[in-house]
This record gives C-alpha cells, structure tokens and sequence, in this order.
C-alpha cells in the first residue's frame, strides 16, 4: 500500500510540474496594449515627421513625451492607485509645427487614434 501511494505521487508530481511550467498566465491587461499601441504610434510618427524635414532647416527636437497609467485597487476601506509613467517618442520641428510646438506630432498621433488624455507633455 505504501509502494503504491508513493509510486502514485511519483507519478503525478511530474504532470503537475509538466503543467505548471507550460501554463501561461497573461498578465498582459488593457492598459499594457493600449500603451503598445500608443508607443508604436508615437514611433511612428516620429520617424515619419523627421522625414519630412530637409536638411537642418528650423530647430527640431526628440525628446519624450510620458505615458502616464494608473490602477486603482481596494485597500481596506479606501483605495490604493499606482501610477506608471513612461516616455514615449515625442517630436517638435519649427518648420511642422507652424508657431505651436508639437502640433505636428500631435496631429499625426490623432490620425493615428493615439492621442490620448494620458499622455503628458514637456514644459516648453
């Protein structure tokens, strides 16, 4: 009886092992794609704003602009919030810009669908 109690935890401790080690658990939520999409078009349109400058005519500038997330979870009788902020490409050039700086990105970040509230820029 005791051979076979063994034998049979030698048995399935491999499977559980087997399992627990194939097993995905995605921790991957909302917030993180939407800042993959997010920061995929901020590159984007970096690359595709500084194209259209020739030569060095105009100041332009890469910098970042930051990708600002947060979660809220219960924590006893109130809530505890955790933000996250992260750079994403950001651009501004004189000659794109037309007096207000960043436009131009922000414009081809809205074409893009990615100009979003969370996104925090510069001081100027």
């Amino acid at each position: 009886m005791g051979n076979m109690r063994f034998g049979l935890i030698i048995s399935i401790f491999p499977a559980i092992f087997i399992t627990g080690c194939t097993t995905k658990i995605s921790t991957e939520n909302q917030t993180d794609t939407k800042f993959n999409q997010i920061n995929s078009s901020a590159k984007d349109c970096v690359t595709e704003l500084s194209k259209k400058i020739t030569g060095n005519e105009g100041k332009h500038v890469f910098t970042f602009a930051f990708y600002v997330s947060s979660k809220s979870e219960p924590l006893g009788n109130s809530n505890y919030t955790k933000s996250v902020t992260t750079g994403i490409p950001y651009f501004t050039a004189t000659t794109l810009d037309n007096g207000d700086p960043g436009s131009a990105w922000r414009s081809c970040m809205l074409k893009h669908n990615a100009l979003v509230p969370q996104i925090k820029f510069p001081k100027t």
